[in-house]
């Protein structure tokens, strides 16, 4: 990848006031007003929220590096508390043992690390870059156990700052960029030839036939969507390898614009239904291809806020809780996600996962969306457990 980087952390200010247990018996006091309010129908995710966590991340990346650390970054939280802190660890050198366990982790490597000193032969070194967004459910804060090191101050925020580690020159202070594993020239041939290949299979052909069946009646019924919202679906080159999975989703997205111009009439195009992406994950040669191929690219959580009823959203195991937005924020025409087995039934704390399927979720999808329409796999996975979700007409509901 072209900008080598370690895993994130949390930009959390440890210190806070009082004792132990006067800290834990904080926690409790707002855990229980959170899920009270939660309980009486109150949204978690909104977009008033993110649209002020968008434009603080905005103002503290359009700074220099070495002035964010101290910037105070303001939000109100879902309490209607202001939320106002320093910006922690950004600017900061990560120090020789942590690098060590990052760069082991990263390599899948699960070997201890030893807390050495910093080689002082090496000419680089890693620093903490800007902030970004790190997302978590109501559920996920509501039973995350008791010691979690998340301050109580911290909790009525369904989304928190963290921060990555970037290489740069010890002397310098310059960013090391390294060249990609794969040119613009070959990334764009991969795009290309799989999205050519699957045009011509029949996995193709029958969901073409399906999103086209749920378009007649959307049409039909008036409710056709005006927009597709894709999120989370990943870089097509990344970490020296090329994702025919990552490339399909995107062609999906394609595929559900072109169909629904075609429902909409002789006279629309597909000019006429725009598609937004958002994956912070993207590479400059994904960034520059789905801009060629009409896609509009959106910075973290402005794809969320695009989010409304006339949209079809799609997105496959992301890493941040999609579900639990889309339930807050909107009732969307078509939603495309994964169920994987046994999802409903998981026993699994919801503090321990990504994009869980949340109660308030669960709810929406029975009151308001027909039955899931489960989607044909293609290849290895690509399109694994994948599902289509198509809202009822509020004279069915």
């Amino acid at each position: 990848m072209p900008y080598p980087i370690l895993s994130h952390r949390f930009i959390y200010d440890p210190d806070e006031a009082g004792s132990e247990d006067e800290r834990a018996q904080l926690r409790r006091d707002k855990v229980s007003q959170l899920r009270a309010m939660f309980e009486a129908g109150s949204p978690w995710f909104t977009k008033a929220f993110m649209r002020e966590f968008a434009d603080e991340l905005e103002r503290l990346r359009a700074m220099p590096l070495e002035e964010v650390k101290g910037q105070i970054f303001s939000v109100t939280g879902v309490d209607g508390e202001r939320f106002n802190e320093p910006i922690h660890f950004t600017g900061e050198v990560v120090k020789a043992n942590m690098v060590e366990k990052m760069e082991k982790f990263n390599s899948r490597d699960n070997s201890e690390a030893n807390d050495a000193p910093a080689d002082t032969a090496k000419t680089w070194e890693y620093v903490y870059t800007w902030p970004r967004a790190s997302y978590r459910t109501v559920d996920a804060m509501i039973s995350q156990p008791e010691d979690s090191n998340r301050p109580p101050r911290y909790l009525p925020l369904p989304m928190t700052l963290c921060c990555s580690a970037r290489k740069r020159d010890r002397t310098t202070h310059e960013f090391v960029v390294d060249p990609p594993a794969f040119s613009r020239d070959v990334v764009q041939a991969f795009w290309e030839a799989t999205c050519a290949g699957w045009r011509a299979s029949e996995n193709y052909a029958v969901l073409k036939q399906q999103l086209e069946a749920a378009v007649s009646s959307m049409a039909a019924a008036g409710t056709l969507p005006t927009k597709v919202i894709g999120l989370g679906l990943g870089s097509f080159s990344i970490y020296g390898y090329l994702y025919e999975g990552s490339v399909l989703q995107h062609a999906l997205v394609l595929l559900i614009r072109d169909v629904l111009a075609a429902g909409a009439g002789a006279e629309a195009s597909t000019t006429t239904v725009p598609c937004y992406v958002q994956d912070p994950g993207y590479q400059p040669e994904d960034e520059s291809i789905l801009t060629e191929a009409g896609f509009t690219l959106l910075q973290d959580p402005r794809g969320f806020i695009e989010i409304d009823d006339g949209s079809v959203v799609v997105t496959q195991g992301p890493d941040v809780p999609v579900k639990a937005i889309v339930a807050d924020l909107a009732r969307p025409v078509i939603l495309i996600w994964a169920h994987p087995p046994g999802q409903e039934q998981d026993k699994t704390p919801l503090w321990l996962v990504t994009d869980p399927m949340t109660p308030r979720v669960k709810s929406m999808l029975s009151s308001d969306y027909f039955p899931k329409i489960d989607l044909p796999d293609y290849g290895e996975g690509v399109f694994r457990w994948l599902s289509m979700h198509v809202r009822k007409s509020l004279a069915e509901k």
